[in-house]
């Protein structure tokens, strides 16, 4: 149904009809009695019975009309009509009576009266002016013709036109009454139409109105389709008895909040809605308005997300990760977690997460605010279980909302294996494997960190000795009594040095048969006393399986901080003193003096003539091959440099590298030994000898301090050499700046050159820096391949680092290979590449065609 005031409301049309039938009906006789009173001497014979002839037609006329409109829809949808001229016909009669009395004895009065009557009942203008005109022409005649007429003809007339003026200022306030009483229907039908909300109106549930949106989400064509259906034929079956439920709450003005229902199309697929509905008063009529809102989407949404949190509950609950949500306290933890730490479920939602971290470390993890991180924080701190054992994690933790409410979300994996591991690697990279003493990086470590906390208190150390110990002919005692005296040897005299300093100095071993003794606190007095010491204890003989021997230790001293201000010049300043010892006689010792630097001299003269061996074209590359442990095939070459100096000769770099990295002169010595490299290597690939990689070393100053990627490129490139047959080699030293050393590494990577990690395992920030940067090759020092026959310790070693890089997909390679025997250990324990003295020195490029000739032959 289109029309905004449904059906009943034509019963509430035809009130007023029908009381005017009611009033007519009573009026009907009462009109006739006063009639008849008026005309009770007249001597008209139809007066006598005309007022009861037509009492009781027009009243049968009313009664009959007003009986008829409830059962009839014509007679009640013309009710209006009928009375109309059921009026007019009274009125004519009366008319007629009156003329006939010639309008005496007051009948001018009953007809005005019944004309007024008659004048109210019209709803249109036309009808209203069309009746008072044909009466007024019917009445002005009626008074011509009649015979000296009681009334005033004039006075008659202006009576007649001013309950004209009456009946259309009446009929104006009704119809403007209609107008405004059918714009604020059509208002709210508009409101209706516009409301995002599905609207029904029904009465007794049938449905007598529905809104646009209503039809869209029932997706009909027409509102028709559904004007008289009941509403519970659109509910599913299953709902029904609860909407006649709520219905029924209505009627009883209880106030019901929205409820989720059904319903079925025509098409008979079933939506979802959340419906309300109330009673209200409408013309009279009791209705009850339902409002339904689509929810079939947001349901779909819902059921979507109840099965993505399934499913992503079951992945956290069976993940080997820890996972948690906090706000304030923990708000959800996953089984592995309350395996981890073993609480429940429910003791950890009364906890919150800095509960379970280690108090030292809750600075750490202060950073988990959801509000203050702005974007996600991985850190590795420790937690601690409810009995007390303390485990190392690693976090992930990241903000996002859970419920509108700000949330951390922390993902926790276990990694104590991990830091054993690295504990175990860094006591094995930090101490001597033969001794049990510290070794020569942890002496590094330990010397700047004392001269750190020197410098920024200075309450602490104010002075320091550093001892640096020779045994005197050890070389004589390991060649005539065998390496496995000499351990034995070098173990004994540990013990007498620790038992001469006592337990507030540490003694270090920093190779061979040399040790560094570290005095804090302790001027150049204590260091002489101690000294002395030393030297009366070591007159005593060694004692080896029965056997005596003797050797006297030569001691070089140097203090801080008058000479020197580092761990590097300390320990070499304290080494000359030891081979002014030497020098002299041995078995004694010596504080260093600046006069005692005679190699000063030689270094200021190679610094100097550092800066022109470029231009002169004193350098060259050799080569040292790299040897599949296994096959014996060569499967790489280092490029190693050499300074032919015109006054001392041939020159190692571990002599002028470090001059050139301090006057900045390696970065040009570097690219001409990138660039050579190169040269020479695709000069062999023509000349037919295969295609190998070669290796070239590269230092941290270079990295730092120069465009390494771009000077690599241009090598490449004016060389022509494939980038894979280039491996560039980096020390530990590289930790100095490692965003731009990581930087630089995935560079070099993404144009397909490959990176090593030289000397590895002789520091732990070596080990450190393996989880950040991206290596190809690990090379494991050459400290360590020398010991691997001396003890199983050094075995182990070996085997942790062959192992630590596999598991990261390193390839492994050697270095210092000298005989066979190390050959067979390196090979069980995993490591298929080596170079060392034992398969080849380094040669000059002349030399690498015979060697590749003759081994790959």
């Amino acid at each position: 149904m289109n029309k905004f005031g449904f059906e009943f409301d034509n019963k509430r049309e035809s009130l007023l009809p029908r009381t005017i039938c009611l009033l007519g009906a009573l009026f009907s006789p009462i009109v006739a009695i006063i009639w008849r009173m008026l005309n009770s001497n007249s001597g008209i014979p139809l007066n006598k019975y005309i007022f009861i002839t037509f009492t009781v037609i027009f009243f049968a006329s009313f009664i009959g009309i007003y009986a008829l409109s409830y059962k009839n829809k014509i007679i009640s949808k013309n009710i209006y009509g009928l009375v109309s001229i059921v009026c007019c016909v009274a009125n004519l009669i009366i008319l007629y009576l009156a003329y006939l009395k010639n309008f005496k004895d007051n009948s001018i009065v009953v007809f005005l009266f019944v004309f007024f009557a008659t004048t109210l009942i019209f709803e249109k203008f036309t009808h209203l002016l069309v009746y008072m005109i044909a009466m007024g022409f019917l009445t002005i005649g009626a008074l011509i013709f009649a015979k000296n007429p009681a009334v005033d003809k004039g006075s008659t007339v202006l009576i007649m036109l001013l309950f004209l003026v009456v009946s259309c200022a009446n009929l104006k306030f009704k119809v403007d009454m209609t107008k405004k009483l059918q714009n604020k229907i059509e208002q709210y039908k508009k409101l209706f139409d516009l409301s995002p909300l599905g609207v029904v109106i029904h009465k007794n549930g049938e449905i007598l109105y529905v809104n646009s949106t209503f039809i869209q989400m029932m997706k009909l064509s027409e509102s028709e389709n559904i004007i008289g259906r009941q509403v519970s034929e659109l509910i599913h079956p299953d709902y029904r008895n609860k909407v006649k439920f709520d219905i029924e709450k209505r009627f009883v003005n209880e106030r019901l909040d929205f409820v989720e229902q059904k319903l079925i199309l025509p098409d008979e697929t079933i939506i979802e809605v959340e419906a309300d509905s109330i009673e209200e008063k409408h013309m009279g009529q009791s209705v009850v308005i339902c409002v339904f809102k689509d929810i079939t989407d947001r349901k779909k949404t819902e059921r979507m997300l109840i099965e993505a949190e399934s499913r992503y509950r079951g992945l956290l609950e069976s993940t080997l990760v820890g996972v948690c949500l906090c706000q304030d306290n923990f708000i959800y933890a996953n089984s592995y977690l309350e395996k981890l730490l073993d609480y429940s479920k429910e003791e950890l939602y009364n906890m919150s997460f800095f509960d379970i971290v280690y108090f030292e470390d809750r600075p750490l993890v202060e950073q988990y605010e959801p509000k203050k991180m702005k974007s996600d924080v991985i850190s590795q701190f420790r937690i601690v279980r409810r009995d007390k054992k303390i485990i190392f994690v690693e976090a992930h933790a990241a903000a996002t909302t859970y419920y509108g409410n700000p949330t951390t979300i922390v993902t926790l994996l276990d990694i104590s294996h991990i830091k054993k591991t690295e504990e175990k690697i860094k006591y094995i990279a930090y101490h001597d494997s033969l001794t049990g003493l510290p070794n020569r990086y942890m002496l590094n470590d330990y010397i700047d960190k004392v001269i750190s906390e020197s410098r920024a208190n200075d309450s602490q150390v104010k002075e320091m000795g550093v001892m640096l110990v020779d045994l005197d002919r050890f070389k004589i005692i390991n060649d005539s009594l065998g390496h496995s005296f000499g351990d034995a040897v070098l173990k004994e005299a540990a013990q007498k040095l620790k038992s001469c300093v006592g337990d507030n100095n540490l003694v270090f071993r920093y190779g061979g048969d040399e040790f560094v003794i570290l005095l804090p606190n302790t001027d150049a007095s204590g260091c002489a006393n101690i000294a002395k010491n030393i030297t009366d204890a070591f007159r005593q003989p060694f004692c080896v399986n029965g056997k005596k021997t003797f050797s006297t230790t030569s001691i070089g001293i140097s203090m801080f901080p008058e000479d020197g201000d580092s761990a590097e010049t300390l320990i070499k300043n304290a080494d000359v003193a030891m081979y002014v010892v030497k020098d002299v006689g041995r078995n004694n010792y010596q504080f260093y003096h600046e006069n005692f630097n005679k190699e000063l001299l030689r270094k200021m003269e190679l610094e100097n003539d550092l800066r022109k061996a470029l231009d002169n074209d004193e350098f060259v590359l050799y080569y040292q091959p790299q040897i599949d442990l296994r096959t014996g095939k060569i499967v790489g070459f280092e490029a190693l440099i050499r300074w032919n100096h015109p006054e001392y000769g041939l020159v190692y770099p571990a002599e002028f590298i470090p001059l050139a990295e301090e006057t900045g002169l390696i970065v040009p010595i570097g690219k001409w030994v990138i660039e050579t490299a190169c040269k020479q290597n695709k000069s062999w690939q023509n000349m037919d000898y295969g295609y190998i990689p070669v290796s070239v070393n590269v230092s941290a100053y270079q990295i730092l301090h120069s465009d390494l990627s771009a000077i690599i490129r241009e090598a490449l490139d004016r060389t022509k050499l494939d980038p894979k047959w280039l491996i560039v080699e980096i020390t530990e030293s590289i930790m100095q700046d490692i965003e731009k050393t990581d930087a630089i590494i995935n560079e070099l990577k993404s144009f397909n050159v490959k990176v090593a990690i030289d000397d590895f395992g002789t520091g732990y920030s070596t080990i450190g820096l393996l989880k950040n940067l991206k290596f190809d090759i690990l090379k494991i020092d050459p400290s360590f391949t020398a010991d691997l026959k001396k003890d199983n310790s050094s075995v182990d070693l070996v085997k942790l680092i062959i192992d630590f890089a596999c598991q990261r997909s390193y390839s492994i390679i050697a270095e210092g290979i000298e005989d066979e025997e190390q050959v067979r250990i390196l090979t069980e324990k995993g490591c298929n590449w080596g170079q060392g003295f034992y398969y080849s020195k380094p040669v000059p490029y002349d030399s690498v065609m015979d060697i590749l000739s003759s081994m790959n032959s």
